[in-house]
C-alpha cells in the first residue's frame, strides 16, 4: 500500500498530463511488487484516506498551485 500526498499527485499528472481522475489513474499506477515477481501489471485500487504520505513525489511550486486553485475557484 502506498499513500501519495495529494497535491504532489495532482502536480504529477499535471506536469505530464494526465487526466487526474482516480478511474484514468488506474492505467498509469501499477503494483510494482507484483511487477517484479510476476512481470504482469496489476492495476491498482484507489481509495481516500487521511493517512500520512507514504512516498514522496515532488510538491508543486507554490506559484503553479495558487493558479491552479485561482482557476478551480473562478
Amino acid at each position: 500500500m502506498v499513500v501519495f500526498d495529494p497535491h504532489a499527485l495532482w502536480w504529477h499528472c499535471f506536469q505530464r498530463g494526465w487526466d487526474d481522475r482516480f478511474s484514468q489513474l488506474r492505467r498509469r499506477f501499477y503494483c510494482s511488487r507484483c511487477y517484479a515477481t510476476d512481470k504482469r501489471k496489476v492495476e491498482p485500487e484507489f481509495a481516500t484516506t487521511k493517512a500520512e504520505p507514504t512516498f514522496d513525489l515532488p510538491m508543486p511550486p507554490e506559484r503553479e498551485w495558487k493558479r491552479a486553485l485561482r482557476r478551480v475557484r473562478s
